[in-house]
């Protein structure tokens, strides 16, 4: 039997189709797709864009959801669409807000907000500065956001050292991994290798479960072929595999790193442990057992 959950996501769907005309586009494959992209600014998919008829954006959604639930995501992708039919908090309802009223801070404040949904933090800071000068005493209790967003979007000017600064004082754990992995990718650009274990160090003191975490920071040793990293990188996933066991990708992480650290047999072990949970690592295992690492 079907949860009656599916049945509401159904009805609310029909309901919107009432509103909406759904066309789905391959931003990869589809003819006419990179200037689709181009012309609307997609970064990433899935995006669902929400257009008027001449082709102006009303608003978007990035993302699957962060949930992890299914249902709780789906609904919550059909209660912003519901809003978005009503015009409510919309980019275009912000944008014509805005002209009306410039200097109103709980709109400005959306906006910069709504920047930030978007993944469009270089957008979002000049909302924020503007909020902090119409409240300068932070009567509304939204500086340390606002300084978060500006001094993100200052690492893609090379600007870092603010963004340091700020996550050496804050005690915001969303923050710390936000930033922080930010600062990983620059110095991953940079080379800088040493700062980029430093500050993985700083993430897994703040989350010292988080297998994601691990495996991320292992496979990225293996990667950039870090010897001098080998061992601790093996030692986080190893723990990793302990504590998620059913998750492939890690024992695939693991097994590549004991081939590039010479243990061959323990990498052949690993990576038939990856293929017992998912057969599409059958080429890594075919690879490692010649000799490739």
């Amino acid at each position: 039997m079907l949860d009656r959950a599916v049945f509401k996501v159904a009805d609310r769907m029909a309901a919107l189709e009432e509103k909406f005309i759904f066309t789905k586009v391959n931003g990869a494959k589809d003819e006419g797709a990179k200037e689709f992209r181009t012309t609307y600014n997609v970064i990433g998919f899935p995006t669902v864009l929400i257009l008027t008829p001449d082709g102006s954006e009303v608003d978007r959604v990035v993302g699957f959801g962060g949930s992890g639930d299914e249902t709780q995501d789906a609904e919550a992708f059909m209660t912003t669409m519901d809003a978005f039919a009503a015009g409510e908090g919309t980019l275009m309802a912000l944008q014509k807000e805005l002209e009306t009223d410039p200097e109103n801070l709980d709109t400005v404040l959306a906006m910069a907000r709504k920047r930030v949904k978007r993944y469009e933090t270089a957008d979002a800071r000049p909302y924020f500065e503007k909020a902090m000068t119409l409240d300068p005493d932070d009567n509304a209790g939204f500086h340390e956001e606002a300084n978060f967003y500006v001094a993100l979007a200052g690492v893609r000017d090379g600007n870092v050292d603010a963004l340091s600064a700020f996550l050496d004082k804050t005690s915001n754990e969303e923050y710390l991994m936000t930033g922080s992995s930010a600062l990983v990718r620059y110095y991953r650009k940079a080379k800088d290798f040493g700062k980029v274990a430093e500050l993985y160090d700083r993430m897994l003191k703040a989350a010292p479960e988080d297998t994601g975490l691990m495996n991320q920071y292992a496979w990225m040793v293996y990667q950039e072929k870090l010897a001098d990293q080998y061992p601790r990188a093996i030692e986080l996933a190893a723990k990793a595999v302990e504590l998620n066991p059913s998750e492939a990708g890690i024992w695939d992480t693991l097994a590549w790193l004991y081939a590039a650290d010479g243990k061959r047999d323990l990498a052949v072990s690993a990576m038939e442990k990856a293929v017992a949970l998912e057969p599409k690592f059958q080429e890594g295992l075919d690879k490692i057992k010649a000799g490739e690492s």
